[in-house]
């Protein structure tokens, strides 16, 4: 029996492979929260730097007023 190049060979593939029991919509849901969970935590990141900021600009403030 020869080789034949000509033939094809079909690859198995994972798509799709759990649409029928619904996976799609629940990965899609998960997604969305994973994203809206961190656009929020971005959010509070972004609050933290702000207030160490603010912080740092007091002790500035207490250190040059103890200095006059």
């Amino acid at each position: 029996m020869k080789y034949s190049p000509k033939k094809k060979i079909k690859k198995m593939t994972n798509d799709k492979i759990f649409d029928e029991i619904g996976c799609p919509d629940n990965l899609k849901k998960c997604k969305d929260e994973i994203k809206r969970h961190k656009k929020h935590i971005e959010k509070l990141s972004n609050q933290l730097l702000d207030l160490e900021r603010i912080i740092e600009e007091k002790e500035n403030e207490i250190i040059i007023i103890k200095n006059r």
